[in-house]
């Protein structure tokens, strides 16, 4: 078997493809770092001239921060970024302290589980500063949160799901905590490509939610425009196509 090419092997519970230096992705990715870098000379311009947080943040030290000061139009940029994460009750490390001649068995199930999704600054947790407490309040309701940290308890007989219905409130609440903390200034915020960050508009015109055929239920999307043509939706008494 080993003349043929084979091995013995063992199966496995998932599959990894090295792809990362195929041409479009390392196209995609000098893209990428070019826009990143001109993100960051923008928030961190005239900050220090002879220490550049772009070279700090990206290790790279032939990228040097844009020194020139700020026009007297031009806002100052803030960098905000977000993430979220899951905790599970039985989300234990797998070595522990344990008295000698006793054993302990790992739960078999994941537990009680809690999303935690938040944003935050070089300065920490975006959150309204104290002296504007009230003043947010007034102008956004007394319940409204004053940091930009969503917590839920997830599973269909909890909270539900992180969903982008869930999470667009969040944003914008984030924007106006965003507003409170730095007045004047303009936010870059920040998003990874989590599936919930990239949903489409509900009368977006996609193909994955239409029906092979008429009849039964179909979406009702609206017009727009593929490789510089306009697409349309039409209805007809069968349905639409």
């Amino acid at each position: 078997m080993h003349d043929e090419g084979y091995v013995w092997s063992t199966y496995v519970s998932g599959m990894y493809v090295d792809g990362h230096e195929r041409e479009d992705v390392v196209r995609y990715r000098e893209g990428f770092v070019k826009a990143i870098l001109e993100v960051l000379n923008s928030c961190f311009r005239g900050e220090s001239p002879s220490v550049s947080k772009v070279q700090t943040m990206t290790g790279d030290s032939s990228k040097a921060a844009d020194d020139t000061p700020l026009g007297a139009s031009e806002p100052e940029q803030v960098w905000v970024t977000h993430d979220e994460t899951v905790c599970k009750a039985n989300d234990d490390n797998q070595f522990f302290w344990l008295p000698i001649g006793e054993t302990k068995l790992k739960k078999k199930s994941e537990g009680a589980s809690i999303m935690i999704s938040a944003f935050g600054t070089e300065n920490g947790l975006l959150k309204v500063p104290a002296d504007k407490a009230e003043t947010f309040k007034a102008k956004h309701g007394p319940t409204v949160q004053m940091e930009a940290v969503f917590s839920m308890e997830i599973g269909k007989s909890k909270e539900g799901y992180y969903t982008n219905d869930k999470f667009l409130p969040h944003v914008e609440n984030a924007i106006n905590i965003f507003e409170a903390e730095h007045p004047g200034k303009q936010g870059v915020f920040m998003f990874d490509q989590a599936a919930l960050h990239k949903r489409m508009s509900s009368n977006a015109l996609n193909a994955s939610v239409m029906n092979v055929g008429p009849g039964g239920k179909q979406p009702v999307s609206r017009s727009s425009t593929w490789n510089g043509r306009v697409q349309h939706t039409t209805r007809e008494p069968s349905g639409f196509r």
